[in-house]
């Protein structure tokens, strides 16, 4: 999980959206990368997909992924290298037990399927 250096953010896990012509696991891919800083991702494993109503009405089709990576340190911080509302952002992350994920809405939707891989 992750918070940001922007105002009322909340507890997020890396997200993103499909770019037009992209493939959906290709997108996980990228905005993993983008996100953590991550460079070497092992194939991701295709947990959920669901349609899912925003505030503002819209519905967005979801598509939910998990990536095992090893090694990784407690906590690391890191720059989205994504552009757009990202730029200036710092991303901080470190990992926290299933039981204390207090993410944002939508966030932690599928986490349940999570402790079914680790």
């Amino acid at each position: 999980m992750f918070t940001q250096n922007s105002l009322h953010a909340g507890i997020q896990v890396p997200k993103g959206t499909v770019e037009s012509g992209e493939e959906v696991i290709d997108a996980a891919v990228r905005e993993c990368i983008e996100e953590t800083g991550i460079q070497s991702l092992p194939p991701p494993v295709f947990l959920a997909q669901d349609k899912w109503q925003r505030a503002d009405g819209q519905t967005e089709e979801r598509f939910f992924y998990h990536f095992s990576c090893p090694n990784l340190p407690d906590r690391w911080s890191h720059s989205p290298s994504g552009g757009g509302a990202e730029t200036g952002l710092v991303f901080h992350f470190q990992w926290i037990g299933f039981d204390r994920a207090p993410l944002v809405t939508g966030h932690g939707d599928f986490v349940c399927l999570l402790q079914r891989l680790v």
